[in-house]
């Protein structure tokens, strides 16, 4: 049996259960299939909001996507709920949402 083939029969059983949907997020963004490990681990985290890795998975994800303002909503609740998320992806997704008047908006500076 396949790790799909398992977690699917996992979610036949339990299909509310955020672990298993976690799970399929991490499957999935191993297979390069990105747009499905967002909805899972969005999926998990509908479910159960205090998943920190799914908040810190999603972090990363979107910040390679660009998407700064997304990954930071998740790095924050990442941190809060006490993820190690790397100090230098918080300083950087900060800076690029940073404006001098101390409000946020997107940067697309590399």
């Amino acid at each position: 049996m396949t790790g799909e083939q398992y977690l699917q029969t996992a979610l036949t059983i339990e299909p509310d259960n955020p672990t298993t949907h976690y799970n399929f997020g991490v499957l999935y963004y191993e297979a390069r299939a990105e747009d499905r490990a967002e909805a899972a681990w969005k999926r998990a985290i509908a479910l159960n909001d205090s998943l920190a890795d799914a908040h810190h998975n999603l972090t990363y994800l979107l910040y390679s996507r660009k998407e700064y303002h997304e990954a930071w909503k998740y790095c924050q609740k990442a941190l809060a709920l006490g993820a190690a998320v790397a100090p230098e992806l918080v300083n950087e997704i900060h800076r690029r949402l940073e404006v001098p008047d101390g409000s946020f908006e997107q940067r697309d500076t590399p």
